[in-house]
C-alpha cells in the first residue's frame, strides 16, 4: 500500500490526503516517502480522484515529483537566516538592514540606543531623511565609495544621535539576498569610535602642552620607555646627540642605536635601570665620540610613573 512508501512522520497525513482525494478533492502538498534503501525522499505530490462512469470513486492517481535537492536548500535557507537573525538580535554593535533605495528595514537594539531613535521611528525612513550624517562630505564619500564598490569598510564618519550629540564611526556595510525580500539588502554595521578619537585628541593636546614645556627648556630633555626608545625629546637634546654622535634621533628608536661609544651606553643604561626601579638619581660625567666632541654633562634621571603609580618610562 501507500503506507509502505510513506515515511512513518508522514503517514497519518498521506491517509487524511487520500480520504479528501476520495471525497473528490484534488491536492498538491510536499511530503516525505521512503526510499528501498531507507533514505527519505522530499516529494512533490499532486493528487487527483478517479472515478468509474458511474462517478464512483474508484481510486487515486498520483504524480510525484522529486524535491529533495530544493527541500534540503531551502532548510539550509531557512537555517541561514534563523542564524544571521539570531546574531542581528544579540550583537553587541549596532546593525541596520537597508533597503537599495536606503530606507530602514529593521535595526537592532543597540543601534537604537545608538541612533536614539525608536525602531517605529526609523522603519521606512533613511538617515539622510532623519539628517543623520552630521557632515554632507562624509555621505558623498559614502555615495561614492559604494557606487564604485558596491560596499565599504571601516569607512570613517560622523552621524548625530536624535539628541544632537555627534559620534564618531567606523561603517561597514555589505550586501545580502534576504528570504521575503525581493531585492537586495545592505547590512549596515557600525563601530562606535567616538570615546577612541576623543582620547587620541586628548593625546594630541597633551604632547603639544609636553613639547611646548619641553621647548621652553633650554637645556637638553628627553624620556624613553622600559625598552630605552625614544618617547619625546627637544631641539636642546636633539643638537646635543647630533653633536656628540654625529646622528640625526628619531622617536620609537632605541638610544643604543644612537650611541656608539660602548662606555656612554653601559653609564646611561645603568641610570635608566636605577630609575626604572623608582630611583630619582643625578649622574655626571663625559660623553661622546672623539671624532666629534666629548663633553661633561650633569644628568638628572626621575622615573615616569602613571595614575596607578606603575613606572613606564624615564
Amino acid at each position: 500500500t501507500i503506507e509502505d512508501f510513506v515515511d512513518a512522520s508522514a503517514r497519518e497525513e498521506a491517509l487524511q490526503s487520500f480520504e479528501r482525494c476520495r471525497q473528490g478533492v484534488r491536492e498538491r502538498r510536499d511530503i516525505a516517502l521512503r526510499r528501498k534503501d531507507g533514505t527519505v525522499l522530499w516529494a512533490s505530490l499532486t493528487s487527483s480522484p478517479l472515478v468509474d462512469p458511474d462517478g464512483r470513486f474508484t481510486g487515486a492517481l498520483g504524480m510525484v515529483t522529486d524535491i529533495t535537492e530544493e527541500r534540503r536548500l531551502e532548510e539550509a535557507r531557512r537555517s541561514t537566516e534563523e542564524r544571521f537573525s539570531l546574531v542581528f538580535r544579540a550583537s553587541p554593535i549596532p546593525i541596520a538592514i537597508v533597503t537599495t533605495s536606503s530606507d530602514f528595514l529593521e535595526v537592532n537594539d543597540r543601534y537604537v540606543e545608538f541612533s536614539g531613535y525608536p525602531s517605529e521611528d526609523l522603519v521606512g525612513r533613511s538617515a539622510r531623511d532623519l539628517g543623520m550624517w552630521a557632515e554632507p562630505a562624509d555621505l558623498q564619500r559614502f555615495v561614492d565609495a559604494m557606487s564604485r564598490e558596491g560596499r565599504v569598510r571601516d569607512f570613517e564618519a560622523t552621524f548625530l544621535h536624535k539628541s544632537g550629540e555627534t559620534r564618531d564611526v567606523l561603517l561597514s556595510v555589505e550586501s545580502i539576498k534576504l528570504g521575503g525580500v525581493a531585492e537586495p539588502v545592505r547590512i549596515f554595521m557600525f563601530t562606535d569610535i567616538t570615546e577612541r578619537k576623543r582620547a587620541e585628541a586628548l593625546i594630541v593636546e597633551q604632547n603639544a602642552t609636553l613639547n611646548g614645556i619641553m621647548e621652553s627648556v633650554a637645556d637638553p630633555v628627553f624620556s624613553v620607555d622600559r625598552q630605552y626608545r625614544y618617547r619625546s625629546f627637544n631641539r636642546a637634546h636633539a643638537a646635543v646627540m647630533k653633536a656628540l654622535y654625529g646622528t640625526d634621533i628619531q622617536i620609537g628608536h632605541n638610544l643604543a642605536e644612537y650611541q656608539p661609544v660602548r662606555e656612554d651606553w653601559q653609564n646611561a643604561r645603568r641610570n635608566f635601570d636605577l630609575a626604572l626601579e623608582g630611583e630619582t638619581l643625578f649622574d655626571s660625567g663625559y660623553s661622546g665620540e672623539d671624532i666629534h666632541s666629548r663633553r661633561y654633562f650633569e644628568i638628572m634621571h626621575y622615573p615616569v610613573r602613571t595614575d596607578t603609580e606603575e613606572i613606564i618610562g624615564v
